[in-house]
């Protein structure tokens, strides 16, 4: 089981080991590798220079030159749906990070990758300081997020459901 309520047939190690992978192979750091670093990467004699241009071509299913995470992941997970790509994607989202993480779309779908990131043990609850990590991420200031946990009848100690997650978020960001 993947997360509380959605199971996934993928493993958080695997997907994190290929992470692991797709980070190193990212040496510019910006998020895509590019078939310039692909090709370096993977560089270990002539004879697989072919195999690697069409190795990166499978990937770079838009044909930008580049390719990011989730097409690594479509490549390697062929049968893999949107709601099971989102929870992979969830897997290795940075939570030490302040980049906005909600901003693909504004949909439930959205609100539960976000909370899943937080939800570690997969209990169904996140505990109230990453409740308000979370906020902060979305834009959503600590203050303003006390306060809508205080009008749902919420005390600031108590672990936050799915639920109460995407009320929050919906009130904020809808």
């Amino acid at each position: 089981m993947a997360t509380a309520g959605t199971p996934s047939r993928y493993s958080r190690k695997s997907i994190e080991n290929l992470h692991k992978i797709f980070t190193a192979v990212d040496t510019d750091k910006n998020g895509t590798v590019s078939n310039h670093e692909f090709e370096n990467y993977t560089a270990t004699g002539t004879e697989l220079g072919a195999f690697n241009r069409e190795m990166f071509a499978t990937m770079d299913v838009n044909r930008s030159g580049e390719i990011d995470f989730k097409d690594m992941l479509r490549v390697c997970y062929p049968s893999v749906t949107s709601k099971d790509l989102d929870v992979m994607l969830s897997f290795v989202a940075s939570k030490g990070s302040k980049e906005p993480i909600l901003r693909r779309k504004s949909s439930a779908e959205a609100y539960k990758a976000c909370f899943v990131i937080y939800d570690e043990d997969g209990d169904g609850l996140i505990e109230p300081h990453q409740f308000f990590e979370a906020c902060e991420r979305v834009g959503f200031p600590e203050d303003q997020a006390r306060t809508e946990m205080r009008n749902l009848g919420l005390e600031d100690h108590q672990p936050i459901n799915l639920e109460t997650f995407t009320k929050v978020m919906k009130r904020w960001l809808d």
